[in-house]
């Protein structure tokens, strides 16, 4: 998600994964970032965790977002040898 000069935005992002034998991850968050004039785009505040990693299996990993800035990145991890179909919905709305 590339953030626009001058711009604060308040993101919520739900992850769910599942692979071919039904195993399933969720993770629901919520966060503020902002990036000031043209500067670096910067978190402010702390992740809001609506729900915790809900997982089949552990070695998934957890999904995650970073920072690139200007951009947003969201993140997920997978497992050898398996298939894991993953879909981000995602909402975000300028402040």
């Amino acid at each position: 998600l590339a953030v626009p000069t001058s711009t604060t935005i308040e993101v919520s992002a739900r992850w769910h994964g599942r692979d071919g034998a039904g195993n399933e991850q969720i993770l629901v968050e919520s966060l503020i970032v902002r990036r000031i004039s043209s500067g670096t785009l910067a978190q402010w505040g702390s992740t809001n965790v609506i729900q915790s990693t809900l997982t089949d299996d552990v070695t998934w990993g957890s999904p995650s977002f970073s920072i690139a800035s200007p951009n947003l990145a969201f993140n997920v991890t997978g497992k050898a040898a398996t298939s894991i179909t993953w879909t981000l919905d995602l909402s975000w709305t300028e402040l």
